[in-house]
């Protein structure tokens, strides 16, 4: 009987550290799913940091764009108005010449 006994203890001994590895390996895998959160958080973190800066960027280039295209627009209507003022005796004889109207 008492290889039996012996043979339980053993049985019992292995049953007790099967279970404390299986815990560990658990506490370990706990432990590296944490890490690689914490990881996938930090990377999520840079890149929308980068996002924004890019936007940041990109909507401060639209915004000089437009505000250099509309200096420029205001500058060509000018130019416009000064042409049409220094040719507009010109115009309307082009135009009355051209309706066939003559005085």
């Amino acid at each position: 009987m008492e290889n039996f006994e012996w043979v339980e203890d053993i049985e019992e001994t292995y049953k007790y550290l099967i279970e404390k590895a299986n815990e560990e390996n658990l506490r370990d895998l706990q432990a590296y799913k944490d890490q690689q959160d914490k990881k996938m958080k930090y990377i999520i973190m840079k890149k929308r940091e980068f996002v924004n800066l890019a936007n940041k960027n990109f909507l401060e280039k639209v915004h000089n764009g437009m505000k250099k295209f509309d200096a420029e627009f205001i500058q060509a209507i000018k130019n416009i108005e000064e042409k049409y003022q220094e040719n507009k005796e010109n115009i309307i004889k082009l135009i009355i010449g051209k309706l066939g109207i003559e005085f």
